[in-house]
């Protein structure tokens, strides 16, 4: 047991992560154009969607899908431009949907990692063990997702970026811009991104050494309304099209219902009281 400790000690988490990242997602890309393909809102919808767009930089960037007969409005469609648009540019439809769903996990896992062993001072090997937990936890139906984004998946990498930015270097301000633009360009939950936000803001005041001075709390609140700033850009058209479009979605009078308060209810009151009990531990 504790040569296998000592090896896991040794050896550089990125291969690990990127190692685990290959297996668990051999059944997307294994096969070549016969690996698998997840049909509910992947192949039925987003990818068709991705492929069209991506045909040509000069669709993806327009503001119309112009061959359509009388063009189709992006911002009715949603269709805005997406970072994960980028694999389909330029590798087959199959691998690059491989590559998304790659990133997404290696991410999550090795974000889970450094938050656990950077933040919550865990073991290495525990740490690396809830990171490898986490991308197994993290599935819909038991499917990994391309519709996510940087939802799910980029929740880790921002609670640790809030958690350890060093506050008294102007670096502060590049990091806050960075995971905006990050962000902005690759979230599909936009509605989320306050939730998103508000929590990773409250665990890092919770947690950080610093972080229950008030100059220390200005700052990380300046660090979280930059944020919001630099992603708000890129996530506008596609709030556009909600406000325009909502009402008339089966989905428009969910937040009528109680469950859904009180599952909001649960975000704020579990998290960040989990986190803060973990940091006193």
């Amino acid at each position: 047991m504790s040569s296998w400790m000592e090896r896991v000690r040794n050896a550089s988490p990125i291969l690990i992560f990127l190692a685990w990242t290959g297996w668990i997602t051999g059944e997307y890309w294994a096969l070549g154009d016969l690996s698998y393909l997840h049909i509910h809102d992947n192949a039925d919808q987003l990818i068709p969607t991705y492929v069209w767009l991506t045909d040509s930089w000069q669709r993806l960037l327009s503001a119309n899908i112009v061959p359509v007969l009388g063009g189709v409005d992006r911002l009715s469609t949603t269709a805005a431009f997406h970072l994960f648009h980028l694999p389909f540019l330029v590798l087959p439809m199959w691998l690059a949907n491989a590559v998304v769903i790659a990133f997404q996990r290696f991410i999550l896992g090795y974000f889970t990692f450094r938050f656990m062993e950077d933040v919550l001072r865990l073991k290495r090997p525990l740490a690396m063990l809830a990171g490898i937990a986490h991308t197994l936890v993290w599935v819909e139906h038991g499917e990994m997702r391309l519709m996510h984004g940087m939802n799910e998946a980029g929740f880790p990498l921002l609670l640790w970026a809030l958690c350890t930015i060093n506050l008294d270097r102007k670096t502060w301000m590049a990091w806050a811009v960075g995971l905006g633009v990050l962000f902005g360009l690759s979230m599909d939950a936009i509605s989320a991104t306050p939730f998103f936000l508000s929590t990773s803001l409250l665990c890092a005041w919770g947690v950080r050494e610093d972080g229950r001075s008030w100059r220390s709390a200005l700052r990380l609140s300046m660090v979280a309304g930059l944020f919001l700033l630099t992603s708000l850009p890129f996530l506008w058209q596609t709030l556009m099209a909600i406000t325009a479009n909502a009402g008339g979605s089966h989905r428009a009078d969910w937040g009528h219902h109680n469950a859904f308060w009180h599952e909001i209810s649960l975000l704020y009151r579990f998290v960040p009281a989990t986190l803060f009990r973990w940091s006193g531990a």
